[in-house]
């Protein structure tokens, strides 16, 4: 059943992270595919996106270091 509410901003957050995630399939396996969103305090601004990359020597890298690393860039 769908709801016609409009989404909160913390859920078009969470939708966003989980849009970001489903990049990462067949990346990350064993491992959950991961979106992270990193949103000021007052929730007015996106700072950095990232999601589970691929990185040499067969692991992953960790997104959140992604998304901080996106900010400051």
């Amino acid at each position: 059943m769908q709801h016609n509410r409009p989404m909160n901003a913390a859920a078009a957050f969470m939708r966003q992270a989980l849009d970001l995630a489903a990049l990462a399939v067949g990346v990350s396996e064993p491992n959950p595919r991961v979106g992270c969103v990193i949103v000021s305090a007052d929730g007015a601004t996106v700072l950095g996106v990232g999601h589970t990359q691929p990185r040499r020597g067969g692991d992953v890298d960790r997104v959140e270091a992604d998304a901080v690393s996106a900010h400051h860039a």
